[in-house]
């Protein structure tokens, strides 16, 4: 399910004004839901060539991507972009003096900043630079490598934690030998290197990785042992390791898969089998529960591909996948995934999008990911006097893509708006639907066979504001 705030006017007389509102609105919630998650080709109007061997993080709700081998073998790239989901778009920056071009690189997050670390460039030579990347500069710089500096590789992982530091793991060195099995921390300010414990499974190349607390977790890869399934963790408090071997229902051992994760999620993409296999599957792997859930599939089989999870509300998707290859072509598709199956109560609720005062609406925009049979919609307040009007549209299937919506309403004049209610179905304050729950009025609307709803939400005029909305 996913709530879309796309406009909030104020009154007749300055309904051009845009509000920005503190309102906690207890809201919907569908009576014997079917969840379900859903795939979506983006389509931006711009984007990145086809490659593989790329790398995307986020910075800041903004995904960067770097690098990476197109079509045909040629010349690795050294291009950088980002993807604002807020309108689904890729822009290309063009800072001056980027780094050499390369493919199968790390690149970790850390105090704001991009950090990209060695690589192969186009003659195949391990790459053993850093550099890091400036949003706020658009500017590009080399980075320091002392202390304990770790051999040059690639096809590793990095991922940065919340000190500043960034790990790195597994690898492969010049000639694709397997590089050392030690854990290796980074400290960008002083370009410092340590060497820590080594993985009780040695060292491990092609595998994906995500963040959890200040854990590193790994999964899959190839290793001493071949190709692998397990989920590794590595903590840096304690510099220690643990090894997950799962049973039952689970991801079949691969390399090259793609990851993200949010909350108590990582999810798994697609990826290389031991049988050379290209995956099309989705992965969802709780880590509150160690269990893992199979999802729907990817739209196409992928290898190589990269993912993030976006954080805030206002998106075009939740999960971001570009790149990869299929069937041994790289791709330029920007693939979004909606992990619908497992909703928290920050998907379910919208909180704090306004203080709805005398005169002021809020026009929310709810999609379900598959028709519901039953949505019920609750608005809640304090103040008997207050009068709140709630006013719900189905939508047609067809027209039940936020895309669309954010389209449609965005170049629509308030009026136009107002407009439109005749074919909305309202639920006024005073009417025998409000209730009285614990002193406080509720109104209370069940709509049925529902893949989209617009949601209006009125002030009275007249009437005293309301409160504790």
């Amino acid at each position: 399910m996913d709530f879309c705030l796309f406009k909030r006017f104020c009154g007749r007389q300055n309904m051009k004004k845009f509000l920005i509102l503190g309102l906690t609105l207890l809201f919907v919630f569908a009576e014997s839901p079917c969840w379900a998650d859903e795939w979506q080709e983006l389509n931006p109007a711009v984007k990145p060539a086809p490659r593989s061997g790329h790398s995307i993080v986020v910075i800041n709700g903004i995904a960067y991507l770097f690098g990476g081998i197109g079509t045909g073998r040629p010349a690795p790239m050294n291009d950088l972009w980002k993807y604002d989901p807020t309108n689904n778009s890729w822009t290309e920056l063009k800072p001056s003096l980027p780094p050499p071009a390369r493919h199968s690189h790390s690149a970790a997050v850390s105090s704001g900043k991009l950090c990209v670390f060695f690589g192969l460039d186009s003659n195949n030579n391990v790459l053993k630079d850093i550099w890091s990347y400036s949003p706020t500069y658009n500017s590009w710089q080399k980075e320091l490598s002392t202390g304990t500096v770790p051999a040059p590789r690639y096809s590793h992982s990095s991922i940065g934690i919340a000190d500043g530091r960034i790990l790195t793991f597994g690898g492969l060195a010049s000639g694709g030998n397997p590089t050392d099995p030690f854990m290796w921390s980074y400290t960008p300010c002083g370009g410092v290197w340590e060497r820590k414990f080594d993985s009780p499974a040695g060292s491990l190349s092609c595998q994906s990785v995500s963040l959890f607390g200040d854990k590193m977790y790994l999964f899959g890869g190839y290793g001493t042992a071949g190709y692998t399934n397990n989920i590794m963790i590595y903590d840096p408090a304690k510099d220690s390791w643990n090894v997950l071997t799962l049973q039952g229902n689970i991801p079949v051992a691969r390399v090259f898969s793609a990851s993200a994760y949010s909350g108590n999620s990582l999810w798994i993409f697609g990826g290389e089998s031991a049988t050379r296999e290209d995956l099309q599957d989705t992965w969802e792997f709780n880590t509150a529960t160690c269990t893992w859930t199979q999802k729907t599939d990817m739209p196409v089989a992928l290898k190589s591909a990269q993912a993030v999870a976006f954080q805030s509300q206002a998106r075009a998707t939740d999960v971001l996948m570009f790149g990869g290859t299929n069937a041994g072509v790289p791709v330029d598709k920007t693939y979004g995934y909606l992990p619908e199956s497992n909703p928290t109560t920050e998907r379910m609720v919208l909180n704090q999008i306004g203080a709805l005062s005398r005169g002021h609406f809020s026009l929310l925009f709810l999609r379900f990911a598959n028709t519901q049979e039953k949505v019920k919609i609750e608005l809640e307040w304090a103040q008997a006097d207050a009068k709140l009007k709630l006013c719900v549209l189905r939508l047609p299937h067809f027209w039940a893509h936020d895309y669309f919506w954010e389209h449609f309403l965005g170049g629509m004049e308030p009026q136009h708006l107002e407009g439109m209610l005749g074919g909305f179905d309202k639920v006024e304050a005073g009417e025998d639907k409000t209730l009285q729950v614990n002193e406080r009025n509720k109104i209370e609307k069940t709509v049925e066979k529902v893949r989209g709803l617009i949601l209006w939400v009125r002030h009275g005029c007249h009437s005293a504001p309301a409160k504790d909305i």
